[in-house]
């Protein structure tokens, strides 16, 4: 009798440059490998996941550089595209594109290029 394989999330941690912008954004689908690449990487620590949520999009202010990272952490499918477009738009805000309800195709096009790229790795 053959027994089915319980089904496992990939689990990755993965960093993306948003085009045409060359800005880093930083992605996940679990918590605990995103805050040990924060942790290894910037030497920065976040606990908000601490409190069960299940996507979350921030920044961090890398010293002495001052360079800025985008950090998208999202578990399933319906909270990454919520979460991208939190992304897009925090990018967008980065780099000085200004949106409004007559320009908001810039938004949509980097949300969908940055849902494009996550739905790469995680497939």
């Amino acid at each position: 009798m053959a027994v089915a394989k319980k089904s496992q999330k990939k689990v990755k941690v993965k960093s993306l440059i948003v085009q045409p912008y060359s800005v880093e954004l930083i992605v996940a689908n679990d918590w605990s490998e995103l805050s040990k690449y924060l942790k290894k990487n910037f030497d920065y620590e976040h606990d908000t996941c601490n409190y069960g949520v299940s996507g979350l999009t921030f920044s961090i202010e890398c010293h002495p550089t001052g360079e800025v990272k985008f950090i998208q952490f999202a578990e399933g499918d319906q909270t990454l595209v919520h979460e991208c477009v939190h992304s897009a738009f925090h990018i967008l805000d980065h780099v000085g594109v200004k949106l409004k309800a007559s320009n908001h195709e810039a938004l949509a096009y980097t949300t969908d290029w940055i849902y494009g790229e996550c739905k790469k790795w995680l497939s």
